[in-house]
């Protein structure tokens, strides 16, 4: 497996970045497995990765894999569902 390594991906990159990218789309053209390790926390980072057509499963963060947070399913939170204080 090939480690693409960076420091983060946002809304507009280098590129250093925009080449990662481009190398990404030849490994899944020849079925190569591969990841794009990014070494700075990114809240937005699940944001950007459909903008660049970039699978989920092959970008990591390091702060999510430590966290085992890599793939986390999108939840709608309502004000009703937080538990605030039982009033004591």
């Amino acid at each position: 497996m090939s480690f693409f390594i960076n420091g983060a991906l946002n809304k507009q990159n280098s590129g250093i970045e925009h080449a990662q990218i481009d190398r990404s789309r030849v490994f899944d053209q020849y079925d190569m497995p591969y990841r794009l390790l990014y070494v700075n926390w990114n809240p937005q980072m699940s944001r950007w990765l459909p903008r660049f057509k970039l699978k989920p499963e092959n970008c990591v963060t390091m702060f999510d894999y430590y966290q085992g947070t890599q793939l986390v399913e999108p939840k709608q939170v309502r004000p009703e569902d937080i538990f605030l204080s039982d009033g004591a």
